[in-house]
C-alpha cells in the first residue's frame, strides 16, 4: 500500500507531497512525518499528514490538499 506525507500550507495553499512505496514505506513515511512536524513546530499555518491508500483514493478522500480554493468553493456550492 502506498503511503503519502502531505505538507499543506493553509496560508498560501501550497502543497508538497512525498510518496512512499515498498517494504519500508511505513517506516519511511512515519520518519518523514515526524521530521516535518519538528520543522513546522509552532507554525499554525502548516498541516503535516500521513495518509495511506492508492494515490487516486487519497486524492478523492482528501481533495482539499489537491484542489485550488476556488475549486473547493465550487464543489461545496
Amino acid at each position: 500500500m502506498t503511503r503519502g506525507v502531505i505538507e499543506y500550507n493553509r496560508a498560501n495553499g501550497g502543497v508538497n507531497t512525498t510518496v512512499f512505496d515498498g517494504a519500508t514505506a511505513d517506516q519511511d513515511a512515519l520518519a518523514r512525518r515526524f521530521a516535518l512536524e519538528l520543522d513546522y513546530q509552532g507554525n499554525p499555518d502548516v498541516e503535516v499528514v500521513l495518509l495511506s491508500g492508492t494515490l487516486d483514493q487519497i486524492q478523492r478522500t482528501h481533495a482539499r490538499y489537491f484542489l485550488h480554493a476556488s475549486d473547493l468553493v465550487r464543489k461545496a456550492g
